[in-house]
């Protein structure tokens, strides 16, 4: 909260209800657009909404504009605390960040919302770009995180010296090794950069894969992004060194596990590969799509090969952003990866694990070790066709879970173990909720306490199990109610 300033109870209420309509109406687009691995053919088209997710969005766009007047004032002093304006050669960013949240609730419709961020050339049927859709995705997460922070500002419940968006507290994480932290000014130039570099790729992606030479529009569009990403590439390589530097130290100290990084870190491109061809047909050429820069064409044997790279690049750069924030992370993509508890052994794998897994965005749904049975903990999953029976729990990403709805999963996991079926429990990262669950089966199959359970799981199967206060205070209840089903004094 500002120094200067208290809000009132009325303001903070305000907020507070605020964010939890964006948390619902981005959980609304989320269900919508998710896909089950971008850039992969034959394209998985989302479901056009039902009249149920129409109505929803109607409502809660009612809201957002009728309450748009009060929210703005509010906003205006987060921004001005917070964010660091950015520096462009207009003023659109400014403008953007007055309100971010508005290009998603203005459009009239659904249809109009995925036609207005171009997700699609049409307003009346439901066919939205899946890699645009993949953006979008990222977009609701990172304005998500900065909805809370807004939330924390207004509430007092920050730091003065905390960034946009919060990095992990020291509380929260304190078994997990830590690097130094950017400052505010550096998270924000890596945030500005990096998102210009996701939105080239889109670019890019949309340009150099279809058989017809660019438009001269596209090649402008090139150029423009091309000059941007080259004029502030100095400013951003110090930076970007220091994450390439921090993730070869991970990726060594990781040697010997299981599971993948969704790319091969010896053969990382370099940041400029793409933006470096002075236009879109040496791209083309560079990526062996066209055979010399002055003939276009699209080499259909290398179209996989590049939308890989592409991908890997993008994923590559979000997670030098978050990296950027929060000075570390889990590079692991956990993906049908082996846990031993008490006599069983479980799989877990994560949703960015079967989108960048290293099956070269094959389905791989169906391969090898193949469940009999998945608990699916992330609303993610809900699309994903898979062979095996699942189900999937309603549990909001870093949020609480219903106490006898989260016994109730644990308990159907132990039945199926004990009947001899093979489980995955599938999460979207494969940290938080994932780590949860088996930090409570920790407790059930080799009778440890909470704090112990947690600190095995983190050791066992990932440092970064069990993410936030929440769910350590869920592990603990799930204890406690299992000390007092048994009799026994906690």
């Amino acid at each position: 909260m500002s120094a200067n300033k208290i809000y009132s109870n009325s303001d903070q209420d305000f907020t507070e209800e605020w964010v939890d309509r964006w948390s619902e109406f981005s959980h609304l687009i989320f269900a919508l657009l998710i896909t089950d691995r971008p850039y992969v053919k034959p394209y998985f088209i989302p479901h056009p909404p039902t009249e149920d997710e129409q109505l929803k969005h109607k409502q809660l766009r009612t809201w957002f504009i009728e309450h748009a007047e009060r929210l703005i004032p509010l906003w205006a002093d987060y921004y001005e605390a917070k964010l660091v304006k950015l520096e462009a050669d207009d003023d659109t960013p400014y403008i953007h960040w007055l309100n971010p949240f508005a290009m998603f609730y203005e459009p009239e419709n659904l249809y109009e919302m995925a036609h207005a961020i171009h997700l699609q050339n049409s307003r009346d049927v439901w066919k939205p770009n899946e890699a645009d859709s993949w953006n979008t995705c990222m977009i609701l997460f990172r304005q998500g995180l900065i909805a809370r922070t807004f939330y924390s500002f207004i509430c007092g419940d920050e730091d003065e010296n905390t960034s946009v968006p919060e990095a992990p507290s020291t509380d929260k994480n304190a078994h997990r090794p830590k690097t130094s932290f950017l400052n505010t000014e550096e998270q924000q130039l890596v945030m500005e950069w990096t998102i210009k570099y996701e939105d080239f790729i889109n670019a890019l992606m949309d340009i150099v894969l279809k058989p017809q030479p660019p438009e001269e529009t596209e090649k402008l569009q090139y150029a423009e992004y091309r000059t941007w990403l080259t004029t502030h590439e100095t400013t951003i390589l110090p930076h970007w060194q220091m994450y390439l530097t921090w993730q070869e130290k991970y990726v060594a100290n990781q040697q010997g596990q299981d599971g993948d990084y969704g790319f091969n870190p010896s053969l990382q491109c370099p940041i400029d590969y793409f933006y470096k061809p002075e236009d879109p047909y040496r791209c083309s050429a560079l990526l062996n799509l066209a055979e010399s820069p002055e003939k276009w064409g699209t080499n259909q044997s290398h179209v996989g090969e590049v939308i890989e790279l592409l991908a890997g690049a993008s994923l590559q750069i979000a997670r030098f952003r978050e990296w950027a924030f929060k000075g570390n992370l889990c590079l692991h993509l956990h993906w049908r990866q082996k846990v031993n508890i008490g006599h069983y052994t479980l799989l877990t794998s994560s949703y960015d694990g079967l989108v960048f897994g290293s099956s070269n965005f094959n389905n791989k749904a169906d391969i090898d070790p193949v469940p009999d049975f998945g608990i699916c903990l992330a609303n993610l999953w809900s699309n994903q066709v898979t062979s095996y029976p699942k189900t999937v729990i309603d549990w909001p990403d870093e949020g609480m879970i219903d106490i006898p709805l989260f016994e109730k999963t644990v308990d159907s996991i132990l039945k199926l173990l004990e009947s001899g079926k093979k489980v995955d429990i599938a999460g979207c990262r494969g940290h938080g909720r994932t780590g949860t669950v088996l930090a409570c089966l920790l407790i059930e199959l080799e009778h440890l306490g909470p704090d112990s359970a947690i600190k095995t799981i983190r050791d066992r199967y990932c440092e970064f199990a069990v993410e936030t206060p929440e769910q350590e205070q869920l592990v603990a209840i799930y204890y406690q109610n299992k000390i007092r089903r048994s009799g026994e004094d906690v």
